[in-house]
C-alpha cells in the first residue's frame, strides 16, 4: 500500500513539475513574442517615416527647376553658353548675371533674360572667344518656379 502511495506522489509531482515547465515556457515564449513585435513594430514605423519623407522630396522636387550653365564645343570649333532647366518644373522668368568680366566672351549683354524654360529645355547663346580669355567665369542665376518665388544660385562655369 505505502508503494502505491509513494508511486502516486511521485506521479503527481513528476506532473506537477511538467505543468510548471510548460507553464514557465509559454510565459517565456509570450514575452519572447511580445518583445519580437515590438520591435517590428518600431522598425515598421521608422520605415514608414521614411517612405513618407521620400514621398515628401519626390513631390517637392516635382514642383523645382533646376538651372545649369554650362559651356559646349562642337565640331566645327563654335562654342556655346547654354543655359538649360534639369529640374522636373518649369522655370520662369530666369535671369543669368555674370559677376565677372565677359568682353572676351563675345556676349553682348551682361544679364541674359529667359522667360520660361520647360523640364530639360535649353537655350544657346553663341560665344566668340577671344585670344587672353578667362578659363572660368562666375554667374549668378535667379527663376521663378512652383516651390519658390526667388530660386537664386551662383555658379561657376568653366570654359574648355
Amino acid at each position: 500500500m505505502m508503494t502505491i502511495v509513494c508511486c502516486i506522489t511521485l506521479t503527481a509531482v513528476e506532473s506537477t513539475v511538467a505543468l510548471i515547465i510548460s507553464i514557465g515556457t509559454a510565459i517565456f515564449t509570450l514575452i519572447k513574442y511580445y518583445r519580437f513585435e515590438k520591435r517590428i513594430s518600431k522598425q515598421e514605423i521608422a520605415l514608414n517615416d521614411i517612405q513618407l519623407a521620400e514621398a515628401k522630396r519626390n513631390e517637392e522636387n516635382q514642383r523645382k527647376a533646376d538651372i545649369q550653365l554650362s559651356f559646349a564645343s562642337f565640331y566645327n570649333s563654335s562654342k556655346k553658353l547654354k543655359v538649360y532647366n534639369k529640374g522636373f518644373a518649369t522655370a520662369e522668368s530666369v535671369e543669368v548675371k555674370f559677376l565677372d568680366d565677359i568682353s572676351l566672351l563675345g556676349l553682348q549683354k551682361r544679364t541674359l533674360t529667359i522667360n520660361r524654360l520647360e523640364h530639360l529645355q535649353n537655350k544657346d547663346y553663341d560665344v566668340h572667344l577671344i585670344n587672353g580669355h578667362p578659363d572660368e567665369i562666375r554667374a549668378q542665376i535667379s527663376w521663378k518656379d512652383d516651390y519658390c518665388q526667388n530660386n537664386t544660385k551662383t555658379v561657376t562655369v568653366f570654359i574648355q
